[in-house]
């Protein structure tokens, strides 16, 4: 887990977080919470949303 100090410019803040994770050497975790309805989507779906929101990070 990191902190990064809240920056008004998007950029910067997304700068000195990538700074910040690349010094700190270790695995970022967060929470994730999907709520879904049954009938409209199942876990098929659920799992390839989390598999590509995975890559996304990946490449962070």
């Amino acid at each position: 887990m990191i902190s990064v100090p809240m920056i008004d410019n998007l950029e910067q803040y997304m700068k000195l977080a990538k700074e910040t994770i690349n010094n700190q050497q270790e695995y970022i975790t967060g929470p994730v919470s999907i709520q879904v309805h049954h009938s409209f989507v199942d876990g098929f779906h659920v799992g390839k949303l989390v598999e590509k929101l995975q890559s996304h990070l990946n490449e962070f």
